[in-house]
């Protein structure tokens, strides 16, 4: 082997004067080292190296069976198995043409890689700069092979390493199959994310007919970014879509997201709709905060309607509740001030129609702390509130019989606890006394309010427009340490807790009950918690019970006791069970039961929920939901149902059909796309009553490596018949 140093280094075949001259000094091509078997010069302007060339620069190493290097022009010509890596990218062609101080090149039939997982080949490649390439007749995609699972053709395309491909004539391909054609398309190939197109989403609506999404993201700077788009359906309806994200410390982000349409073919009584979602909380100064968050929709049917097109990530809000909080703080040693904006929301079904109630807080101003001094600890909170209460039944067939409710009044509400836990030793004892004092003021259910009276401290007063409840919650809990013993397969923690509360029981029936803190059971009771831990190499298992005995007049027994279990085995096996056993009436009041496992070719979950509560129309207290899939190398197949219903026992009669979904996936190494069809209830509102509907939804489903993964619904029908149960 011979080594050349192309500075200072030459053989027998160079002379001293023409290595001087070989690599101009102060050049780009400075510091380029060559190997090869053999090297001569037949002129004083060409040399050839033949035989494992090796040529390495900086971070850039060129193979070749064989390099003729012109020094007057400063051109690499090799050819013959030759390699250009470029830290982890690499191009392999038959011939090139390279020019290492400028860093420009030409390659004839490529084949290459550009990290971190795209894989390139061409007829032709032009380096125009150090990440920038032109592209003739290339193919570009994610999968490695001869034939690519999927891939991209195009007649000529731009590459910017890091960046993008944009490519004009292109086709998409499954294999050897063309699926797709688009004149102009921008592909990434980055690490970092950047500024572009997102994927196309395509689906369909029943009511507004064809749709299509595009939606474009900024990357403003490293902590912050915006993502905006529209889904334009073919029926001229336009849905807006936008979201801003700023992370400007561990303790400091702001989240908006929002959503718009002018929805003329709207099923709910509003044509303009809109979703605001917000999380942000910043500092305005050293000792005040800001914080902000909502969850706002515009009508009672938008989640319904709207979710499956768009809506933030794993969003999910079952009960139609919605809020807009706002408050300002400012921190001081003793004392935390604020002030609050804010309203809470909830939409219920009716016959024929719905009721949104609504609790503004306008504005909540407060103080509070929690201290602590020595072995002392004081908490303490003052509230003052101007409510405003507004109950509103609509009927939007019948607008006329629209029924509204409405109720504006003063709440202060204040509350002092003192407690100092006490170290034993053995255990850890922890007393604590609670003072809680309330004034409404201006409620119209005032004079309905009759006088309370629980001792001579607790008691419940009101005359013709106010009032008045004075309160206080003792305590104490001791905790004995924990109980520790390593077996030689498994350790086992032992944990006892005992507690006693006293609340006096006060009449609140007239009492608004629209605010936390605004309803205070009565209670005497002794609690006993028993908790069991055993940990080992493979599995664990929580196990705990918990038994309160109930010493007030009206109650005088054992409430239920609660018993869990939360066993894990090897990541595979998870078993949860909470059972509330009601002693008086010798039956369950709550079973909770979750079961999940997976052999890896099969994963199955199921949960069953029963809560023995009070009756009534819409009410249902027992849910069981199901799923299994089959997991095979290349698919995957899954089923879920849901099911819900009443019933005065723990059983599994009466239950009705949720929805039911069926999904089948076929997995590659480097993309997978799915169908999935759902069949669920539907419930419209309208002139002839509620009833039940079938409403069935495909959602078709892609991801490509390095392009993301998107749903969309492709197709969505209702029936018109009414149906009752579709399991």
């Amino acid at each position: 082997m011979i080594r050349l140093l192309l500075i200072i280094l030459f053989t027998s075949y160079i002379s001293a004067n023409a290595a001087e001259i070989f690599v101009p000094s102060g050049t780009k091509a400075d510091n380029i080292t060559l190997e090869a078997d053999e090297m001569f010069a037949p002129d004083n302007l060409t040399f050839e190296a033949t035989g494992n060339v090796v040529i390495m620069r900086d971070n850039s190493t060129l193979t070749a069976d064989k390099v003729i290097y012109n020094r007057e022009t400063g051109v690499f010509d090799a050819s013959g198995n030759v390699r250009l890596r470029e830290g982890g990218n690499f191009f392999d062609c038959t011939n090139l043409t390279y020019d290492f101080a400028q860093e420009k090149g030409t390659f004839i039939d490529v084949k290459g890689f550009v990290e971190p997982y795209h894989y390139l080949e061409a007829e032709k490649f032009e380096r125009t700069g150090q990440d920038n390439f032109l592209i003739e007749k290339g193919r570009f995609t994610t999968c490695p092979g001869e034939v690519p699972d999927w891939s991209f053709t195009s007649s000529r395309a731009t590459m910017d390493i890091g960046h993008y491909i944009k490519a004009t004539n292109t086709t998409g391909w499954i294999k050897s199959v063309p699926v797709l054609y688009t004149p102009y398309m921008i592909y990434p190939i980055k690490k970092e994310r950047e500024s572009g197109l997102l994927i196309p989403k395509i689906g369909s609506n029943s009511e507004r007919g064809t749709m299509i999404g595009l939606k474009y993201f900024r990357d403003i700077n490293i902590d912050k970014d915006a993502t905006i788009g529209t889904n334009i359906y073919s029926t001229g309806i336009v849905h807006y879509l936008g979201e801003y994200r700023y992370a400007k410390s561990m303790n400091e982000n702001i989240y908006i997201y929002g959503e718009y349409i002018d929805d003329w073919e709207s099923e709910s009584d509003k044509r303009n709709r809109y979703l605001l979602y917000q999380d942000s909380n910043f500092k305005i100064g050293d000792n005040t905060e800001m914080y902000i968050e909502m969850d706002y929709v515009s009508d009672y049917r938008y989640l319904r309607d709207i979710a499956d097109t768009e809506m933030v990530d794993d969003y999910d809000n079952p009960d139609n509740k919605f809020y807009a909080d706002f408050r300002l703080i400012h921190r001081t040693e003793y004392a935390d001030f604020g002030i609050r904006f804010k309203n809470d929301m909830q939409f219920t079904d009716i016959d024929n129609g719905y009721k949104k109630t609504e609790v503004y807080r306008l504005p909540n101003l407060f103080v509070r702390k929690n201290l602590r001094q020595g072995f002392l600890g004081l908490n303490y909170t003052a509230d003052l509130d101007h409510v405003l209460y507004r109950e509103k039944t609509i009927y939007p067939a019948s607008s006329s019989n629209d029924l509204i409710v409405e109720d504006e009044y003063q709440r202060l509400h204040l509350t002092t606890e003192i407690y100092t836990p006490i170290n034993l030793r053995v255990a850890t004892f922890k007393p604590y006394a609670e003072i809680m004092a309330t004034k409404w003021e201006g409620i119209a259910e005032a004079p309905n309010v009759k006088n309370s009276r629980g001792t001579s401290i607790a008691q419940i007063n009101a005359d013709d427009s106010s009032i008045e409840r004075l309160s206080y919650r003792i305590g104490y809990e001791i905790a004995l340490n924990e109980i520790y013993r390593k077996y030689d397969k498994f350790s086992h923690s032992i944990y006892n807790t005992f507690r006693y509360e006293q609340i006096p029981e006060l009449d609140h029936s007239a009492i608004p009950e629209r605010i936390e803190g605004d309803l205070i059971e009565g209670t005497k009771s002794y609690t006993y918690f028993f908790k069991n831990y055993f940990d080992a190499e493979k599995w664990n298992l929580d196990a705990s019970l918990e038994q309160t005995y109930d010493a007030m007049l009206s109650e005088d027994r054992l409430r239920p006791i609660i018993a869990k279990i939360n066993y894990n085995y090897d990541k595979r096996l998870n078993v949860y069970l909470r059972h509330d056993y009601d002693h008086s009436d010798a039956d369950t009041s709550l079973l909770n039961q979750r079961i999940s496992f997976s052999t890896g070719l099969v994963t199955f979950s199921e949960e069953y929920l029963y809560e023995d509560m009070d009756y009534t129309d819409e009410t249902e207290n027992t849910s069981l939901e199901f799923s299994v899939s089959l997991n095979f190398r290349k698919f995957e197949l899954a089923f879920q149902t849901k099911t819900s219903g009443k019933n005065e026992h723990m059983s599994l009669n009466n239950l009705r059909t949720i929805s039911n979904s069926i999904y089948g996936t076929y997995k590659s190494g480097c993309w997978h796309m799915g169908l999935s069809v759902t069949q669920k209830e539907y419930n419209p509102i309208d002139d002839k009553g509620g009833y039940s509907g079938r409403e069935q939804i495909i959602y078709f489903v892609i991801g490509l490596q390095g392009l993301g993964t998107f749903r969309s619904p492709v197709s969505s029908t209702r029936s018109a018949d009414r149906v009752d149960n579709f399991f």
